[in-house]
């Protein structure tokens, strides 16, 4: 169901990567525009993973969902592996099967599978260093040195592919150092050694960053979070909500068997370590502003633990408690599955982007230079022209602009917040499309880069607005009434000399 639901689901944020990865593969240059070396992506392991397969002739599409498929089988198992560990002995295989049960149920999952971004590698890699740790925490394994030698692998290959894994990195090995169940001195080890490979694979790449890049941070760092507090966290409550009523159910049940097991006084230290990795991340995400995207996918890293600690607070339950415990699980994940609203069958940014980007090949001229939001479908369907990214994901000069104003609604979006109309048409763009995909009106500016334009004499002087409709061939379409066909289409084209 899950699957069939999401069947269409591909973001446009994905296109992001795979414009960086074709561009790595056809010119050896791993940037958004050849030349000009902008770090508009958080997923290097990821990426370039795609562009290894796309170079071996993969479609590119294709080739991203290979690798999630890989995450996918990476976290299951790390679940089977891990809940085998927390929820030992034939008596407890009703408690393993649920665990395993949430963890293939779980609609982020699936999503992010067809979505095309990195979440489920990185839950995956999250998962199996979590899924290694858990003998530490249970009699006749704590003292093992190898195992979290293996979780600080597995984290630095999660850190590469997402860097915000560090949380639960640094969660993981703070917990293992203070509830292990070794000897002190022994802790201190296997806390040194979860940490000392990941950090070195962080230092390394950031040495590389700053050689490649010429910044310490990713440039989506500073356009994503370097907003005010305010701004930053509007959203959060709705997102939390969102994500773990519908993406992963599995979150609040866990926790909500944990809070009857303290009920009981039958917590351990597993759980509590499992709890702590879990709460570092929903603090980092709450502290980041969340995230625009459906799914859960900046929460996904919360599958595998999730998972593992139910199957631990399950296993303290009376035998008589656990089938029917379990079956209200299944009915909950059921429940989540079938009753939040599936308004988002495909991602209408990259859908209607597409037609726009088709369209743009074909018309405008090769080399156009083309300011836009759309950053992902739009430049990865029309790959000849270069495009100033309008909310700065992929522009260092708009990511970085402090003591920006916040004038339109669309700017509580986490990741929506910046742009700079000034800096925009100094650079004198060849066309401009105003707010979302299909263009909108001058008058009717959604983004603060549209609304400073709107402003500013010169685009009425040297843009003149154009409208075209865009006849395409039936598809998925149809599950989102509103993208009509043929494609309204606005934008403006500079009628002054470059």
């Amino acid at each position: 169901l899950n699957f069939y639901f999401n069947r269409y689901f591909y973001h446009d944020d994905a296109y992001i990567s795979l414009r960086y990865a074709l561009n790595l593969v056809n010119h050896g240059d791993l940037s958004w525009n050849v030349g000009d070396r902008v770090e508009g992506y958080t997923n290097f392991l990821h990426l370039t993973s795609a562009a290894g397969l796309i170079a071996l002739g993969f479609e590119p599409v294709l080739a991203t969902q290979v690798i999630n498929i890989l995450g996918a089988v990476l976290l299951v198992g790390a679940v089977v592996v891990g809940a085998n560990m927390a929820a030992p002995g034939q008596e407890n295989a009703l408690p393993r099967a649920v665990a395993i049960t949430a963890a293939l149920a779980a609609e982020g999952m699936a999503a992010w599978i067809l979505g095309g971004l990195e979440a489920v590698l990185a839950a995956g890699l999250v998962g199996a260093a979590i899924a290694c740790l858990v003998p530490l925490f249970r009699s006749g394994w704590p003292e093992r040195i190898d195992l979290p030698a293996l979780a600080g692998l597995f984290f630095a290959m999660a850190y590469l592919t997402r860097p915000d894994s560090v949380v639960m990195n640094a969660a993981a090995g703070f917990a293992v150092l203070g509830l292990g169940a070794a000897a002190l001195r022994t802790r201190i080890r296997q806390f040194l050694v979860i940490g000392i490979i990941p950090f070195t694979v962080l230092v390394l790449h950031m040495a590389w960053r700053l050689d490649y890049y010429g910044d310490y941070l990713p440039n989506t760092f500073f356009a994503k979070v370097g907003v005010d507090v305010g701004t930053r966290l509007a959203m959060v409550p709705f997102y939390f909500a969102k994500s773990f009523a519908g993406a992963l159910p599995v979150v609040p049940l866990a926790f909500g068997f944990l809070a009857f097991a303290l009920y009981r006084r039958r917590v351990d230290a597993l759980m509590l370590f499992l709890a702590a990795v879990i709460l570092a991340h929903v603090a980092y995400v709450a502290w980041s502003g969340g995230d625009h995207m459906p799914m859960g996918r900046v929460l996904l890293g919360t599958l595998a633990p999730a998972c593992i600690l139910l199957a631990a607070c399950l296993a303290q339950l009376p035998q008589v408690m656990r089938l029917p415990v379990a079956a209200m699980v299944v009915l909950a994940l059921l429940g989540s599955t079938l009753l939040t609203p599936k308004t988002r069958k495909l991602d209408p940014a990259a859908y209607v982007g597409s037609i726009v980007g088709r369209y743009i090949a074909e018309t405008w001229p090769p080399g156009s230079l083309v300011a836009l939001h759309t950053a992902g479908s739009t430049p990865y369907f029309a790959p000849d022209n270069v495009y100033i990214d309008m909310l700065g994901l992929n522009d260092r000069p708009i990511a970085k602009r402090e003591n920006f104003p916040v004038v339109t609604e669309w700017q509580m979006q986490p990741g929506h917040s910046k742009g700079d109309g000034v800096y925009v048409l100094s650079r004198k763009p060849d066309y401009i499309i105003m707010g979302t995909a299909e263009g909108r009106e001058l008058g009717d500016p959604i983004f603060l880069s549209d609304y400073e334009m709107a402003e500013l004499s010169e685009m009425t002087e040297c843009y003149e607005p154009v409208f075209v409709e865009i006849d395409y061939q039936y598809d998925p379409a149809e599950t989102v009434p509103w993208i009509l066909n043929p494609l309204p289409f606005r934008y403006y084209r500079r009628t002054c000399p470059s």
